[in-house]
């Protein structure tokens, strides 16, 4: 559910290349201007498009991917647990932590698995730094000095200043 997140057509793409794993039964996208954005792009093509609604009530459906924006994300992830379905949740989770925590407990007290996206977890220089670490080829480490940054147009600049935390709000996530 949704086509607007940043790592939405990303996600797509991997969740069809696996075609063994997952059958994807619909995706949607409930901003007009998003959703004809989408359309075009060869991320969803041939991908049946639904309502947010008819991929909620799909009793064949056992996970979602929530991929909408960030002030629609707790909404769209409660509704999908609520109708009893495991989540992929792109971060940030939700615009505040009372939401999110909501979701998460609610998730568990049926047993369904939220499940965050991160997108450096297979990524080789992560796995290799872990390898590293885990095996003591650095020795004890005591100290961390990292960043994260990404190139925005003025559009994206403006949607995430408005974030309460901004920037910060939107990538200390990862």
């Amino acid at each position: 559910i949704g086509a607007s997140h940043a790592h939405a057509s990303g996600k797509i793409a991997a969740i069809l290349s696996l075609p063994d794993l997952y059958e994807v039964a619909g995706v949607s996208e409930s901003d007009a201007e998003r959703r004809a954005a989408a359309e075009k792009s060869a991320a969803y093509a041939g991908v049946p498009w639904k309502t947010e609604s008819e991929i909620l009530a799909m009793a064949d459906v056992s996970v979602i991917a929530v991929e909408t924006q960030v002030d629609e994300s707790a909404r769209v992830a409660m509704a999908a647990i609520q109708a009893g379905k495991h989540i992929h949740l792109d971060k940030p989770g939700a615009l505040d932590h009372a939401a999110f925590r909501a979701l998460r407990s609610t998730a568990e007290g049926k047993g369904l698995t939220v499940q965050m996206g991160y997108m450096l977890r297979y990524n080789p220089a992560f796995q290799l730094m872990i390898k590293a670490v885990k095996e003591g080829w650095l020795g004890e480490i005591t100290e961390v000095d990292a960043m994260i940054g990404k190139l925005a147009d003025a559009s994206t600049r403006g949607a995430i200043g408005k974030l309460p935390g901004g920037g910060m709000f939107e990538l200390g996530c990862h």
